[in-house]
C-alpha cells in the first residue's frame, strides 16, 4: 500500500479525500442502477409485481396454486373419487375445467375407490386456493366384489380389503365354512350391504390362494376394477341358442355366397380367435382386395342380453395367462372365428387398388365366406421368401397370398411416395414360468407380414 505523502499540501489531500467519496457514490449509483434494470426484467408478464420467487410465480402459471373460483361454491357436481389410504378422498369432477375437491374421512365410510359420486361444494380453504366438497350420494359403484383377509375379532370374523385404498370400509362376514377360511384366509367377497354407522355385510364368492403371490396378479385386476368375469346364465343360454341354429343351418340366410373363394388368415401363433380375413384377386385387369370380418351383429341382437353383456365389457382383454372375451367363448371362439374350413356370415369389404396404391373403389356386402387357409405371420412371411414355391398350399391359396403381395407393394410404394411416417416399435411378449412369475421378456420380431 502506497504511504500518504505527509509534504503534499493539505488543500490537495482534501481535495483527493472529496474525489475518492465521489467515486464511491458514482460506483454506488450504478450499482443501483443495473439492480433497477435487473428487477425490471424479472417481471412477470402475467403479474404486476416483481418476481421475489420466480418457481413460486412459475407454479402459478401453471395452475398450481391458482386461487379457486368462489362461485363453484354450492354447486353441484358429477365425478370419480379417488381414494388415499388415510381415508380421505379427492374427487376428479367430469368436467376437466373443474379443479378436484377435498373430501374429508367422515364423508366416505362406504365408498370404494373409483366410485361415481355427486357432490356438493361446500367451501374454500388453503387461502382460497383449494375446495372443500360434501357427498350427496353414490351415483354409481366401481366395484361390487372386492378381495378381502379374513380376520377372527373377539366373537365376530372381520374382512380387510387387500386395497389400500380400500383400508378405510368397516366389514363383516356372518357365514363362512371355519375349515376354509382357516386353511385359506383370502377370499373373493361381494358386497351385500356397505357400511355406515354399522359394519358392511359380505358374503363369500370363493376362497383364493394369497393375492400377493405370483400367478393372482389378473384375479386382482378384475376384481379391483370390476370387470365382470363370468356371463350370467341367460346370456349363456341365448349364445347357445344362436351358436346351434348356426350350426345346425337354419341361419345360413346371407344374399352372397364367396365360400369358394380362398380366403386366408394371417395372425400370430398364440391367436385365440380369428376376426378377419383376406382375399385378392384380378378381375376385368383391376387388382381387387375383398377383406372380410367376422358379422357378430347376426348373433348379438341390439338390446339383447348379449348385447347387455357385451356393453358392460365393451372390449376383450389379454393377459398373459388368461383372456376376458367380451362375448361368451361360443361365439367369440367359435361361430364368430374366422376358423379355417369352417363356414361363416361375415361382412365384407370389396376394394379395386390402383397402380398408385390408391383405393379407387370399394363396395361393403354380407357375405358366407370359408376360410382356406389359417396362416401364421412367420408361414406367411416364409412363404413370401419362397416366392410362392409351397408344395403342400393348395393352389388357389397360393395365389392368393401372390395376389396379397402384390396389394400390400401398392400400398408401401404409396405410403413411401407421400412420406408416411413409419413406426417400427418391437412388440414384447411376456414368458411366464410355473409359478406365474416373469420369467423374460421377448421382442417379438417385426416381418413385413404384419404389416
Amino acid at each position: 500500500m502506497p504511504r500518504r505523502n505527509r509534504n503534499a499540501p493539505r488543500n490537495s489531500r482534501r481535495k483527493s479525500a472529496l474525489s475518492r467519496a465521489e467515486e464511491k457514490a458514482n460506483v454506488k449509483k450504478t450499482k443501483n442502477s443495473k439492480k433497477g434494470k435487473a428487477s425490471t426484467k424479472k417481471k412477470d408478464p402475467q403479474s404486476k409485481y416483481p418476481t421475489k420467487n420466480p418457481s413460486r410465480n412459475s407454479n402459478r402459471r401453471r395452475g398450481r396454486s391458482q386461487k379457486s373460483d368462489s362461485s363453484l361454491v354450492g354447486k353441484i357436481y358429477q365425478g370419480r373419487i379417488q381414494m388415499h389410504h388415510d381415508g380421505f378422498g379427492f374427487f376428479i369432477a367430469s368436467d376437466p375445467d373443474i379443479p378436484n375437491m377435498y373430501l374429508a374421512p367422515e364423508e366416505l365410510k362406504s365408498t370404494l375407490d373409483g366410485d361415481i359420486l355427486e357432490v356438493k361444494v361446500s367451501a374454500q380453504y388453503d387461502r382460497g386456493e383449494k375446495l372443500r366438497a360434501q357427498l350427496l350420494k353414490t351415483v354409481e359403484r366401481r366395484q361390487s366384489e372386492i378381495i378381502v383377509k379374513l380376520r377372527k375379532y373377539r366373537d365376530k370374523l372381520i374382512a380387510i380389503p387387500t386395497n389400500p385404498k380400500n383400508l378405510h370400509l368397516k366389514l363383516e362376514c356372518e357365514q363362512v365354512d371355519l375349515f376354509l377360511y382357516e386353511k385359506k384366509p383370502y377370499a373373493v367377497a361381494k358386497i351385500v350391504e356397505y357400511p355406515d354407522l354399522r359394519p358392511g355385510k359380505i358374503e363369500i364368492v370363493k376362497f383364493i390362494e394369497d393375492p400377493f403371490e405370483a400367478g393372482q396378479d389378473t384375479l386382482k385386476l378384475l376384481t379391483e376394477y370390476g370387470w365382470p368375469r363370468e356371463f350370467n346364465p341367460a346370456s349363456l343360454q341365448e349364445a347357445e341358442k344362436q351358436a346351434n341354429s348356426w350350426l345346425g343351418g337354419t341361419s345360413k340366410h346371407t344374399p352372397t355366397d364367396l365360400r369358394d373363394w380362398a380366403f386366408v388368415t394371417i395372425d400370430g401363433q398364440d391367436a385365440k380367435d380369428f376376426d378377419d380375413a383376406v382375399y385378392a384377386q384380378y378381375e376385368k385387369g383391376e387388382l381387387r382386395l375383398s377383406v372380410a370380418i367376422a358379422d357378430v351383429s347376426h348373433f348379438v341382437k341390439e338390446n339383447s342380453v348379449l348385447d347387455q353383456e357385451a356393453r358392460l365389457r365393451a372390449t376383450s382383454v389379454y393377459f398373459p395367462d388368461h383372456v376376458v372375451p367380451m362375448l361368451p367363448e361360443v361365439l367369440s371362439n367359435g361361430v364368430c372365428s374366422l376358423r379355417p374350413n369352417e363356414e361363416k356370415t361375415t361382412l365384407v369389404c370389396h376394394m379395386v387398388i390402383g397402380k398408385n396404391g390408391k383405393v379407387e373403389q370399394y363396395q361393403f356386402e354380407q357375405a358366407l365366406i370359408k376360410s382356406h387357409k389359417r396362416f401364421t405371420y412367420n408361414e406367411f412371411e416364409e412363404n413370401w421368401k419362397n416366392k410362392g414355391n409351397d408344395s403342400d398350399l393348395p393352389k388357389a391359396v397360393s395365389q392368393n397370398a401372390e395376389k396379397l403381395i402384390e396389394v400390400y407393394t401398392r400400398l408401401a410404394n404409396a405410403r413411401k411416395r407421400r412420406g408416411a411416417l413409419e413406426l417400427d416399435i418391437p412388440e414384447m411378449f411376456i414368458v411366464l414360468d410355473q409359478d406365474g412369475e416373469v420369467a423374460e421378456l421377448v421382442a417379438r420380431e417385426r416381418l413385413d407380414s404384419h404389416r
